[in-house]
């Protein structure tokens, strides 16, 4: 169900990737994929979805997990709260790969310097 919702989400169909998503959750409602949940309704501009499915579930499952901190971090930033965003992007950097820590300190150096981009991606 992820895997369809990974390939929805690559075409650019991203109601029906949400929905997929959706559905794994139900099945199947791990850290990761309640991670990539938030990002889809983050895409979508679903903002206090996103936030929700962060804090109560993938985050309640797993606190050190460097996506979803990340993912809740760029939330934040999407959703133009900025003082929300900084504290977590910065503390995903530690716990993510190093191409994603750089994704983080690129949006942290956007936020303390050149401000907010446009839908937050």
């Amino acid at each position: 169900m992820s895997n369809m919702a990974v390939a929805l989400m690559g075409q650019g169909r991203l109601p029906e990737a949400i929905t997929s998503w959706e559905r794994a959750v139900s099945l199947r409602g791990d850290c990761p994929n309640w991670t990539n949940l938030a990002a889809g309704y983050r895409m979508v501009g679903r903002f206090d979805d996103s936030i929700r499915a962060l804090k109560e579930h993938a985050l309640v499952m797993n606190p050190r997990d460097g996506y979803a901190i990340l993912n809740l971090g760029m939330t934040y930033q999407a959703a133009g709260r900025p003082d929300l965003a900084i504290p977590y992007l910065e503390r995903s950097i530690p716990l993510l790969p190093p191409a994603e820590a750089e994704v983080a300190r690129q949006r942290l150096q956007m936020l303390h310097g050149l401000g907010t981009p446009p839908g937050g991606r």
